[in-house]
C-alpha cells in the first residue's frame, strides 16, 4: 500500500501535468519537499516527467516548455502573495527571497520512460537531483515508431519535427526489440473523448493478449513480409493521436488493459493514462511503456505542398 507522502505526491503531479488545473507556489514548494525528503516520491516524481517528456518531444534531462511555464506560475504566484504581504507588514525583503526560492524548481535529469529498475538518483545540491548511469533508456532496447502510407504507397517518418498523419492515409506501426527483455507487445492508440484503437491484438479479430515480438530494429507489425497497415479514416479522427506501446514479460490480457482504461475520464492525458498503467499493469507483468506522439490531419500526404 502506497504510503501518505507518495499518495500525495501521486496527486500532485497529476495536478502538475494538467494544464486544466493551478499551480501555485504553494503546490511547488509541497512537492520540492517530497521529492528532496523520500526516495519513493523522488522516484514517482522521476518517472511521471519523465514520461511527460517523452509524449511532447522534449529531452529527457530538460524541462519541457510546459514545465517552464508551470515554473513560471509558481513563481508569479510567489511574487504575488509576497507583495500582498509586505502591502501589510512592510517586509521589503520577502519578495527577492521568495522569487528566489520559487525559482529553484526541482529539475530531474531522467531517461525517457523510466521503468522500476531506472538508476538511482543521488543529489547534487539542495535542489537538483541528477541521475547516475546515463544509457539506461538504451539499454530497455525497446521502441516504437510511427509511419503514414499513402495510397500509392509512399512512406513517410512520423518524427519529432514533422508530426502529422494525413487523415486519407494509412498507418503503420513499428516496433524495435534489442534487449532479451519484454518479448510481448500490446499496441493500441487513443485520441481525446475517444474510445481505445486497438491495433494489436484487436478483439475485432479474435485477438485476445499480447502478441510476442522478434529481437531486431523497426520492425512493422505484421512483419517486413506482410505489414499491418490501417486505414486513418476508418477508425481515427482528426485531433492528437497516442500510440502505446506497452513491451512486458509476460502477456498482457486485452480485457485487463480495457478495464483499465474504463476506470479513466475519457478526456484523461496521456501522462495520466500513463501513470495508471505503469501502477495497475506493471507489477503483474513487467511492463514497459514506450510511446508515439503525432496529430492527424484532413486529407492525405500527396496534396500537401512538398
Amino acid at each position: 500500500m502506497a504510503s501518505r507522502n507518495l499518495k500525495r505526491t501521486k496527486a500532485l503531479c497529476l495536478r502538475y501535468l494538467d494544464p486544466n488545473r493551478p499551480w501555485t507556489g504553494a503546490d511547488d514548494r509541497e512537492l520540492r519537499e517530497l521529492v528532496r525528503t523520500h526516495a519513493e516520491c523522488s522516484d514517482w516524481y522521476n518517472r511521471s516527467v519523465s514520461i511527460h517528456r517523452s509524449l511532447v518531444g522534449a529531452s529527457p534531462g530538460l524541462p519541457s516548455a510546459f514545465e517552464r511555464e508551470r515554473m513560471l506560475l509558481a513563481t508569479m504566484d510567489a511574487v504575488s502573495r509576497a507583495e500582498s504581504q509586505r502591502a501589510h507588514f512592510g517586509l521589503r525583503w520577502v519578495v527577492p527571497l521568495l522569487v528566489a526560492g520559487a525559482v529553484g524548481i526541482v529539475v530531474i535529469s531522467t531517461q525517457r520512460n523510466v521503468p522500476e529498475n531506472a538508476p538511482a538518483l543521488a543529489p547534487i545540491d539542495s535542489d537538483y537531483f541528477g541521475a547516475r548511469g546515463s544509457g539506461a533508456a538504451d539499454a530497455i532496447g525497446v521502441g516504437v515508431g510511427i509511419t503514414g502510407v499513402t495510397e500509392s504507397n509512399q512512406a513517410y517518418e512520423v518524427t519529432a519535427s514533422e508530426t502529422s498523419l494525413y487523415l486519407d492515409d494509412y498507418l503503420r506501426i513499428t516496433l524495435s526489440r534489442t534487449a532479451d527483455e519484454y518479448p510481448f507487445v500490446f499496441v493500441f492508440g487513443v485520441q481525446p473523448d475517444r474510445q481505445p484503437v486497438w491495433y494489436e491484438p484487436d478483439p475485432e479479430h479474435g485477438g485476445l493478449s499480447s502478441v510476442s515480438v522478434s529481437k531486431g530494429e523497426a520492425i512493422p507489425l505484421g512483419g517486413s513480409g506482410d505489414p499491418i497497415e490501417f486505414k486513418l479514416s476508418g477508425r481515427h479522427v482528426t485531433g492528437a493521436l497516442t500510440v502505446f506501446a506497452l513491451f512486458s514479460q509476460k502477456p498482457l490480457l486485452q480485457s485487463d488493459v480495457a478495464r483499465m482504461l474504463s476506470t479513466l475520464p475519457p478526456t484523461a492525458s496521456a501522462d495520466t493514462l500513463t501513470a495508471e498503467m505503469y501502477e495497475t499493469l506493471a507489477p503483474a507483468a513487467g511492463t514497459f511503456i514506450v510511446t508515439s506522439v503525432s496529430s492527424v490531419i484532413r486529407g492525405g500526404r500527396r496534396e500537401a505542398a512538398q
